[in-house]
């Protein structure tokens, strides 16, 4: 057996193995430095335009009128996230009416900062015009604001757990406590201009020495509100009072879709119903009501809210109505006041 020995020899013809060159081998090291070189600038470009944009609205809120306070403000989470901290912040209308809630957080994606979840870890302080302080604290007290791009915006305010404390020398709160309390706003379902504003509050217990004790006592108080909001676009202005007016002018008013209240034997209820605010500033509509067992809610209402003798002849006009423990009166507001039924109970909230 014979060996081929060209078989064995090399191919001479093939050529050599180039080495790869270096920029080859940078490159892709190269980009991806820059881009997260590039995803840092924009981050910081993000934080910076945040930071200017709460001191201008704390700036712009200061020359409507209003006394705003914001302490230690601090910006992090980078790389997906801004986190905006505060060690204080205070914010007090020219009507009387404040809020303070210390190391209150946000939080929001780079990629979605319209959108932001706040939380209050410490709860908040409220003051009233008349009735003082209020210390507001609970399990957990958030909000959501999110559809900053059109009106209304999507807005929900929870709470858990809630204790509601007044001040030393306040006045009472109505509840002392409360399960849950939510408060929503957001654009209708439809798609049209119109907006939805709810409210629902769970487990509520009445405090001592208030209007709610009366109707109330100790057992749990429950209340729904369901409402469309007409032309919420045309709220704006550099005040709430301003807004407000704009708002009016512009056609806006609140058509209720449901309204429910349990405290006690007495509950009430409506379906329907149009309320807007007058030139004056206070409420004006109407809205017709059902009261299950209204004469002993009526007067557990004298001598506060209403007087002695409005009392009286409301609860007479509800017994006059009754049936089957049910009686149907409008709640009419007109001319600054408010009468239920034929009865003018006092004076027409005042929203500004």
């Amino acid at each position: 057996m014979t060996l081929d020995n060209k078989s064995a020899e090399p191919d001479a013809e093939s050529p050599p193995r180039r080495k790869p060159r270096l920029w080859v081998l940078i490159t892709p090291f190269a980009l991806i430095v820059l881009a997260l070189a590039l995803y840092g600038a924009y981050w910081l470009v993000a934080r910076s335009r945040l930071e200017a944009g709460i001191e201008n609205r704390a700036e712009g809120l200061r020359q409507a009128g209003y006394q705003t306070s914001v302490e230690g403000l601090r910006i992090d989470g980078f790389p997906f996230r801004m986190r905006v901290a505060f060690k204080q912040v205070r914010v007090g209308a020219p009507s009387g009416w404040a809020a303070e809630a210390p190391g209150l957080k946000a939080e929001a994606y780079l990629h979605d900062l319209g959108h932001w979840v706040i939380v209050a870890p410490e709860g908040l302080t409220v003051t009233r015009p008349k009735g003082g302080t209020l210390a507001v604290r609970g399990q957990a007290l958030r909000a959501s604001i999110a559809g900053v791009n059109r009106a209304p915006w999507r807005i929900t305010i929870e709470g858990s757990k809630l204790a509601f404390t007044p001040g030393p020398g306040a006045l009472p709160f109505s509840f002392a406590t409360m399960d849950s309390l939510t408060l929503g706003l957001r654009p209708a379902p439809d798609g049209g201009a119109d907006g939805e504003a709810g409210l629902q509050i769970t487990g509520g217990k009445a405090a001592p020495q208030t209007v709610l004790w009366r109707l109330a006592n100790d057992r749990p108080v429950a209340a729904t509100l369901d409402a469309r909001v007409v032309k919420p676009a045309a709220f704006k202005g550099k005040s709430w009072a301003e807004a407000v007016r704009a708002w009016t002018d512009g056609g806006g008013q609140v058509q209720l879709l449901k309204a429910e209240m349990q405290g006690g034997v007495t509950s009430l209820w409506a379906k329907s119903g149009t309320l807007s605010v007058g030139s004056d500033g206070r409420v004006s509509g109407s809205a017709p009501l059902e009261l299950r067992q209204g004469v002993q809610g009526l007067t557990a209402l004298a001598g506060a809210p209403l007087d002695e003798t409005a009392a009286r002849s409301a609860a007479a006009v509800a017994a006059a109505r009754d049936s089957g423990g049910t009686a149907s009166l409008n709640l009419v507001f007109q001319a600054g006041v408010v009468t239920l039924g034929p009865v003018q109970i006092g004076p027409s909230p005042k929203i500004y």
